[in-house]
């Protein structure tokens, strides 16, 4: 028993006569070039993650919207070219059938590819979106078969001339770009930029803005948007990182005009340019515009409150659901919205 005690004790005070040894930062100084390499690590590490992949996560962004907006814009073109050969050598009936089998053959088009390449580019993809940043997981909807599916689809289908836009994917495909970026660079340094969880919902915040910034060129309320939208608790941090992204994307996206001609240009002009004069309203007209707003807000919450109702309807009625649920087709055509 002795013994033990006497090598315990001498252990102990091994270990107090090591500890200094240990923590005495004399032993192993630090040069100079390596505090110069540190440094530089440090420096670099920061203008990467701060600001080259936000610029680049913008930039990814708006390239991919332009040559969507372009490609829409040839498909339309395409359609009442040929709409218009057919109605003037044959006949306005036959015009009519070649516009709905266009319509259709994209339509099938897009439905088939994202059946083939990817099944999780079907729909807007802003719920799922937002389910990742919420924590959970969902496999193969931030992919790079993904957002070729979304893309493909997307503009086949906006180029068939299904009255849908393409603002509510885009929050998809900037998140989509934003994880790409996120795994290209944790494999090329020392340590990954955006390695955990937090930092990889920060980066999906960012492609969040991103994606409405390249499609209405408003980096605020693309930022906005991603604040009220998309997370529950928005880190302080993303705040201006999400808007120089944003504003990359906006700047990207508005510079396109000046590089497309005018038959080329589609959605990424406005098709009727607002142009206010100097004098655009006088004083006396301001109590006027404020009971059109008035007004305008009014019907805005009727329209959604008779909206609600109405789904409420559809949702709890038997008679509704037995009769419109086996005929689909008469629905849809007596409410196509």
């Amino acid at each position: 028993m002795n013994d033990v005690k006497r090598s315990l004790m001498e252990g102990k005070n091994d270990d107090e006569q090591s500890a200094p040894d240990e923590e005495n930062p004399e032993e192993n100084p630090e040069t100079f070039p390596e505090f110069c390499r540190r440094q530089g690590r440090n420096l670099v590490h920061f203008l990467v993650d701060s600001w080259c992949l936000s610029a680049l996560l913008g930039v990814i962004t708006a390239i991919l919207s332009v040559a969507m907006d372009l490609a829409i814009e040839f498909l339309e073109h395409l359609n009442m070219t040929f709409y218009d050969s057919v109605a003037q050598s044959v006949h306005q009936i036959a015009a009519c059938f070649c516009w709905l089998f266009h319509i259709t053959l994209l339509t099938f088009l897009a439905a088939f590819i994202c059946h083939l390449i990817s099944k999780q580019a079907v729909g807007s993809g802003i719920p799922e979106v937002k389910v990742i940043m919420s924590g959970f997981k969902m496999p193969n909807y931030l992919t790079l078969k993904t957002l070729v599916a979304k893309m493909l689809g997307l503009t086949l289908a906006i180029g068939g001339g299904l009255p849908i836009g393409k603002e509510g994917p885009f929050v998809h495909v900037g998140a989509i770009v934003s994880t790409l970026l996120t795994k290209a660079t944790a494999r090329f340094q020392y340590s990954a930029f955006f390695s955990n969880e937090g930092r990889e919902s920060e980066m999906l915040s960012s492609g969040c803005a991103v994606g409405i910034a390249c499609t209405f060129s408003a980096p605020i309320g693309a930022v906005l948007y991603s604040i009220e939208s998309t997370s529950k608790y928005f880190a302080v941090r993303s705040y201006w990182r999400s808007f120089f992204a944003a504003t990359c994307s906006a700047i990207v996206f508005r510079f396109a005009s000046f590089f497309v001609t005018a038959e080329q240009s589609g959605t990424i002009t406005a098709f009727h340019q607002t142009r206010f004069p100097t004098d655009a309203f006088l004083i006396e007209e301001l109590p006027a515009f404020m009971l059109i707003g008035f007004i305008a807000g009014i019907m805005a919450s009727l329209f959604i409150f008779n909206h609600r109702h109405f789904s409420l309807f559809r949702q709890r009625n038997k008679i509704f659901k037995w009769f419109f649920g086996t005929k689909f087709v008469i629905f849809h055509g007596l409410f196509p919205k």
